[in-house]
């Protein structure tokens, strides 16, 4: 296996596939029919994701477009760089089909073919400038920030917050904190993290009942895939209860507890975070100023608020977008 390849790997859905909403309505139970419908919104700038990828990010090795045996009109299959995987290619028929998102990323580490190295973007995560792969990873190892913190956050819903209690509580049954604290000090408390952090971390590792969460940057997230087969060992049952989700579920993990894996263990080298994370309801102007003026190598562009104006924002970032990466991609036709 090569260390030095890194792939993307992206999650998408055509949420405007009538056979996939007869598949998602058939299935949708009645205690999960408050499912937003911003849930699957396609805001029709994907895009603009691979000409930032071709643009922005010429060095990777291989591109993963995982979906439900989907794919937008206007992309060139025949890209030496992409692979398109349908669900049915890497995760169990059992558990199939699946509208969850925690069950499609824990099975990633099934992916054949995909790298040691892997990023994992969702489609509302974009380059808006220049990466290099040390940007990811280093020496093999994810970049990270180690940020102990609690599970509340009020930018997290309620569901989500429990896959991050689940995320931590499995942490905690496998590692001693103290322990793993002595054995990566310099990991743990580093320069890059800035005063803040540092601190914060000094006081949060006086509490010896364990781990109490991690800050979550909402971007771009660096993996290694021999951490994803670890867990499948490890916790072969917990894998198998969320992919029997087909909905999001409180009971759920996520593909942070990798993450955290990693933290805990010391498989990271530190690091800032190299972008930002915004709510398009919210700051849709400041998207804008983001998009144009390139601020951040990576941002997400999250869609948490059902009543907005759709229209008006999603032109108003195919503007932006426009004014940085207008031309075509050969990821296009």
């Amino acid at each position: 296996m090569d260390n030095k390849k890194i792939d993307f790997v992206l999650l998408w859905v055509d949420d405007k596939d009538i056979e996939w909403q007869k598949s998602k309505n058939r299935y949708m139970a009645e205690d999960v029919n408050k499912i937003t419908s911003n849930k699957y919104r396609d805001f029709d700038n994907l895009k603009y994701w691979f000409r930032g990828v071709e643009k922005f990010a010429p060095w990777v090795n291989q591109i993963f477009l995982l979906t439900c045996n989907q794919k937008p009109e206007w992309l060139n299959e025949k890209h030496p760089k992409l692979k398109l995987v349908n669900h049915t290619d890497f995760i169990r028929e059992e558990y199939l089909p699946t509208f969850n998102s925690n069950v499609i990323e824990i099975n990633i580490g099934k992916i054949k073919d995909l790298s040691e190295q892997f990023v994992l973007f969702n489609d509302d995560v974009f380059l808006l400038n220049e990466t290099n792969p040390t940007d990811f990873f280093e020496g093999g190892l994810p970049k990270d920030c180690y940020f102990e913190h609690p599970d509340i956050n009020p930018f997290y819903g309620e569901t989500y917050q429990n896959f991050l209690l689940n995320d931590k509580g499995i942490i905690n049954t496998h590692f001693s904190k103290e322990k793993q604290i002595k054995a990566n000090l310099r990991k743990i408390y580093n320069p890059k993290y800035g005063i803040r952090i540092n601190t914060i971390n000094y006081i949060l590792s006086k509490w010896h009942e364990g781990y109490i969460g991690f800050y979550n940057p909402h971007i771009t997230q660096a993996h290694l895939k021999s951490t994803f087969q670890k867990i499948y060992e490890l916790e072969r049952d917990v894998v198998d209860d969320t992919s029997r989700n087909r909905f999001r579920s409180t009971y759920d993990i996520s593909q942070y507890l990798m993450r955290y894996w990693n933290l805990v263990e010391g498989k990271f080298v530190p690091s800032k975070d190299i972008g930002k994370a915004f709510n398009i309801g919210k700051d849709i102007e400041k998207i804008k100023n983001v998009i144009e003026n390139q601020k951040y190598k990576v941002a997400c562009f999250n869609d948490s608020i059902e009543n907005i104006d759709f229209e008006y924002c999603k032109n108003a970032m195919i503007n932006s977008f426009e004014k940085i990466l207008p031309e075509k991609s050969q990821f296009e036709k």
